[in-house]
């Protein structure tokens, strides 16, 4: 007989006549056993199209009192500015890691931009990155990659790391590993979860890895 686990409800469903009690996790849309729609689910989908519905209804008041008060050709203005202004918002993109694990290398890269090129991120060995630099997209000026300074050592502490990154300037931030997360990443990891910032682990020099691992075998 399985055992009800942390987070899990009970299916209240029948089969034949009797009640399904197949445990279900929170995600999980369907029993699998009698195919009764989940509860905890459903109550989280209606919540969710809930928050839609007022959001249009707020956004049809709007419009509504824009076309009363300024007439139609300022709401059909108001509807193309509201639905453009997505093209408008900047977001800023936060590279970071420890010293020397492809930080600006992986900037160059994914915005296309060679070393004779204006905006080259600097590449190189030790503290390279000692202040924070803003290297638009070339193709999306509101999409910004920053190349935070590197962390973890004599140069730049920890503490020397959060006097010059303000964590809240960032939507996001992509945190290069290598070859795998260290005290100082997982400190870091700590200061963006009480800042409440967005992060994903990057693992770097995987390329090179490869390369050795054929060379290896060859």
């Amino acid at each position: 007989m399985s055992t009800q686990r942390s987070g899990e409800t009970s299916c209240i469903g029948q089969i034949d006549g009797k009640q399904c009690r197949t445990f279900l996790r929170k995600d999980t849309k369907f029993c699998s056993n009698c195919g009764t729609r989940n509860p905890v689910k459903m109550a989280t989908d209606d919540q969710v199209k809930s928050a839609d519905t007022n959001q249009n209804e707020q956004e049809k008041a709007t419009v509504y009192a824009c076309s009363s008060e300024k007439g139609p050709e300022a709401s059909i203005r108001y509807i193309k500015d509201t639905k453009d202004s997505w093209k408008k918002t900047t977001v800023k993109i936060a590279v970071t890691g420890k010293s020397a694990v492809g930080k600006s290398a992986f900037i160059n890269a994914i915005r296309g931009v060679n070393k004779t090129d204006k905006g080259y991120a600097t590449e190189g060995v030790g503290d390279t990155t000692m202040e924070v630099q803003e290297f638009p997209h070339p193709k999306n000026k509101q999409i910004i990659y920053c190349d935070l300074p590197g962390y973890g050592t004599v140069t730049i502490t920890r503490e020397k790391f959060l006097e010059k990154v303000k964590l809240s300037d960032f939507d996001m931030f992509l945190i290069f590993v290598y070859p795998v997360p260290t005290e100082d990443d997982d400190w870091l990891v700590k200061q963006l979860n009480k800042a409440g910032r967005q992060f994903c682990f990057v693992r770097a020099k995987l390329d090179r890895d490869i390369k050795n691992a054929v060379e290896k075998w060859e």
